[in-house]
């Protein structure tokens, strides 16, 4: 069970951006305790319901944990696999400085790197040339030199499909995700099963 920690924890991080005088009933849906980029810790993730500024009660889910940082997400109908991915891009987005740009045009490499995919994995070429909607520049280190993924929507066969090419290993997804999110469950996914 989530320490009483963790929940006071989340509970401040949400009263502090959202309502101070809301109690935010949190219900615990999953413990971990080795994060991927903070190492070793106590973590969990929490589900609530609440209106955040709008009209009708929606969920959302917290996350949490000792060392590593808190944040909230809505629902996205992830799996718990994806929704941890998301975090884990997230924590490595802000801390690493990575840079979301909107492209001015598609690179004609991103596009061949679509259209592999697509025939890899569907047997098809894009019905049209793919769009990327979202490049993410990845600062270099003092290993690795400086990434660019980028992301994006493609149609196959009268089908939407996102995608995440560039400097990373390739991924098409079987529906969309807005460019953000498509970045952030492939590349948090990349990084939790490398350690």
């Amino acid at each position: 069970m989530a320490t009483v920690d963790l929940v006071i924890r989340a509970k401040e991080y949400l009263r502090l951006e959202f309502a101070p005088e809301e109690d935010f009933d949190l219900e615990l849906v999953n413990e971990y305790f080795e994060h991927p980029l903070s190492g070793p810790g106590e973590n969990a993730v929490f589900r609530f319901v609440s209106t955040l500024g709008s009209d009708k009660p929606e969920t959302y889910f917290v996350l949490t944990g000792k060392p590593g940082i808190t944040n909230y997400y809505p629902d996205w109908g992830l799996s718990l696999r994806d929704l941890l991915a998301v975090h884990v891009a997230t924590q490595f987005y802000l801390g690493m400085g990575v840079k979301s740009l909107h492209p001015a045009a598609t690179d004609a490499r991103h596009i061949e790197q679509v259209r592999a995919l697509t025939s890899e994995k569907l047997g098809r070429l894009p019905d049209q040339d793919p769009v990327v909607k979202e490049l993410f520049r990845i600062p270099a280190t003092q290993n690795d030199p400086e990434e660019i993924h980028a992301a994006g929507t493609c149609v196959v066969d009268g089908d939407l499909h996102s995608f995440v090419v560039g400097d990373v290993p390739s991924r098409l997804f079987d529906c969309h995700y807005p460019a953000h999110l498509a970045w952030r469950i492939h590349f948090g996914n990349l990084i939790a099963d490398d350690e």
